[in-house]
């Protein structure tokens, strides 16, 4: 693994993925109040998945981080889980100008950034890939139709029913 991705953040365990979206959304909606923004929560199932909970945490957070980056002053971050075909799904979307058209997935290469104007390495999106990835899943990127960027991860269902879920 690439040196920005080589700290696994521990070994895949059950892990519900709400529970998780949840506690990083309740951090992350306190600090956008500073600039007037919401982050809402939707779970419309508690969906299990097995990955390193470090890891992840650091797509929640990145994604998150991302969303509020890129929303106006007053702007909201809509983040949602459930599940559709037999995989987890988390939706992160913001109300900002959106991807820049031709970037495609180029956004998630390591280094690139939308835009020059906002601080940053280019390296979040390119963890949260990777990190998805590795746990056997799909993370896509696009423009909303009614306006912002809406970012999607895709991640297998925990197999093992019956299983304690790492809250």
């Amino acid at each position: 693994a690439e040196g920005f991705l080589a700290d696994r953040q521990g070994e895949p365990q059950a892990v519900s993925i709400a529970a998780r979206v949840r506690r990083q959304a309740d951090v992350a909606a306190r600090k956008a109040r500073i600039n007037g923004q919401q982050v809402t929560f939707i779970a419309t199932e508690e969906p299990v998945v097995e990955i390193p909970p470090g890891d992840l945490d650091r797509v929640i957070t990145n994604l998150l981080s991302n969303a509020l980056d890129h929303s106006p002053p007053g702007g909201v971050v809509e983040v949602s889980v459930g599940t559709s075909r037999g995989e987890a799904v988390l939706t992160v979307r913001d109300h900002g100008t959106g991807i820049p058209a031709g970037m495609g997935t180029a956004i998630f290469e390591r280094g690139l950034r939308a835009t020059m104007s906002r601080p940053g390495h280019g390296l979040g999106l390119a963890i949260v890939r990777r990190v998805v990835e590795a746990a056997g899943g799909q993370v896509t990127a696009g423009n909303h139709p009614s306006g912002g960027a809406e970012f999607r991860v895709q991640l297998p269902l925990h197999r093992k029913s019956g299983a304690q879920a790492k809250q």
